[in-house]
C-alpha cells in the first residue's frame, strides 16, 4: 500500500506543480505526503492543500492569494484560515 500511496502523492504533486508553474524541490525531512518545498524554499505547501486544490479544480493562481493572505496575517494576531475555508469565503 505504501508504494501505491507514494505514486498517488507524486501524481498530485506533479499536477499541482504544472498547474501553478512551480518547481518541486523535495519534501521536508524527506517525508512524502507532508510539506513540499517549491522554488528553492520560496513556498512550503502542505500536501493536503495540494490535494484539495487538484481535487476541487481550484482556479489557477488562487492558491497564491491564500498563501499571501496567510503570510500577511502571520504576525498580526489574526486568526489563520485553511485553504478549504479560504475557498468558501473568497
Amino acid at each position: 500500500m505504501k508504494e501505491e500511496y507514494n505514486k498517488a502523492v507524486i501524481a498530485y504533486l506533479k499536477a499541482f506543480e504544472k498547474k501553478q508553474e512551480l518547481i518541486f524541490e523535495g519534501w521536508v525531512n524527506n517525508e512524502i505526503g507532508t510539506i513540499a518545498e517549491f522554488n528553492h524554499g520560496s513556498y512550503y505547501i502542505d500536501f493536503q492543500d495540494i490535494k484539495f486544490d487538484i481535487d476541487n479544480n481550484i482556479k489557477v493562481g488562487k492558491f497564491f492569494d491564500y498563501y499571501d493572505l496567510r503570510l500577511d496575517n502571520y504576525n498580526k494576531d489574526k486568526q489563520q484560515i485553511n485553504y478549504k475555508t479560504f475557498n468558501m469565503i473568497y
